[in-house]
């Protein structure tokens, strides 16, 4: 449910080999307020699980669906689509719904949201969570 950037990242670009992991890097359109609710929600969830663990379900719970869940503490919330189930159209559905910066086409900002070989470049240094976020590091 909750992971650093060495997790979420680095695990999937250095070390998953077998398939081979793709990872981009979006991020999110959205008012400050918005994401306050959002990690506050997400914040309760925590203390929530820590003191009644939950079995994680790849299906109906997982890290796609259960930021879809969070999110709904916010107006104007993203519907449900079959896209959250199918995580890897996740970034697609938010571009269609403005939820990522449209002033390009999708492809070019995933193109430019690619980290793979950032990731492996910066493989072991100290400020790996730091690094990863700033743009143009290419």
């Amino acid at each position: 449910m909750v992971a650093d950037e060495r997790d979420v990242i680095r695990l999937r670009t250095n070390y998953r080999k077998d398939p081979p992991e793709d990872v981009y890097r979006y991020r999110i359109q959205g008012s400050a307020e918005n994401a306050r609710r959002f990690f506050l929600e997400y914040m309760n969830t925590i203390t929530e699980v820590k003191q009644h663990p939950r079995f994680y379900n790849t299906l109906a719970s997982n890290c796609t669906s259960v930021i879809w869940m969070h999110s709904q503490v916010n107006p104007g919330h993203v519907p449900f689509s079959w896209k959250i189930l199918a995580s890897g159209y996740v970034a697609e559905y938010l571009y269609d719904m403005d939820r990522l910066d449209t002033s390009s086409s999708f492809d070019e900002l995933t193109q430019s949201g690619y980290v793979n070989p950032v990731a492996q470049r910066l493989d072991d240094t100290a400020d790996f969570a730091q690094r990863i976020r700033v743009r143009g590091i290419e």
